[in-house]
């Protein structure tokens, strides 16, 4: 179980069941599968399915702000700042990914580029001190780029987490483009090698990011 305690009093707000192997199993090949959609879709798809998310980050700024003084104990006001920077990032990769992903023509004797595409479901190993943000930054740039996204979070901010699911979701984004795994450190390792995970993104020097960077291998870091 994953608990949710308020820093400030020690007391257990509420208890998130860990991904089950079975449920991590199905989360995979749900990545795999809502990757080879969103991968087709268009840069106008996607720019719109991000500009929905900022809106509804600005709509739910207080809420999300109670939730990390509740779990990490972030003072409201700079709870409200991190979300109004998760959103001004959205619209940031949302104008301009498109642009940075180009094509770009080499100089050399005969025709050649140099292409951008999508390579595959993105394991993310993020920290509790910036729920949100460090997440987001993470996710705008690699959902604009048609890549999909699993969310393995620190396990004090368990609930920043689900409320990151539950913004993605009422902004339509597809099942699958976005997960949130509830995973003990030790399972890590078993998610980085497993064969949908293509490129991993992680941030911190806890146990959990040494696991990381131990096991990444040929992926991506």
């Amino acid at each position: 179980m994953c608990q949710l305690v308020n820093p400030a009093a020690g007391e257990t707000l509420a208890s998130f069941p860990a991904t089950t192997p079975e449920a991590l199993e199905a989360a995979l090949a749900l990545a795999e599968s809502a990757f080879l959609e969103w991968a087709a879709s268009t840069f106008e798809r996607r720019r719109e399915a991000l500009t929905r998310v900022a809106t509804l980050l600005r709509e739910r700024s207080t809420q999300l702000a109670e939730r990390m003084a509740l779990e990490m104990g972030k003072p409201l006001p700079q709870g409200a700042a991190e979300v109004e920077k998760c959103a001004f990032v959205r619209e940031y990769f949302a104008e301009h990914a498109e642009a940075f992903l180009a094509d770009e023509p080499a100089q050399l004797e005969f025709r050649a580029s140099t292409a951008y595409r999508p390579l595959g479901p993105v394991l993310a190993i993020m920290p509790w001190n910036f729920p949100l943000w460090q997440a987001f930054r993470f996710l705008a740039p690699t959902l604009m780029a048609g890549n999909v996204g699993l969310l393995k979070h620190a396990e004090n901010v368990p609930g920043c987490a689900e409320d990151l699911i539950s913004v993605l979701d009422d902004a339509g984004v597809p099942p699958g483009v976005f997960q949130n795994l509830r995973l003990p450190v030790e399972r890590v390792a078993a998610v980085i090698a497993s064969r949908e995970v293509r490129a991993v993104t992680l941030h911190g020097i806890d146990p959990c990011g040494a696991i990381g960077r131990q096991s990444c291998g040929g992926l991506s870091q």
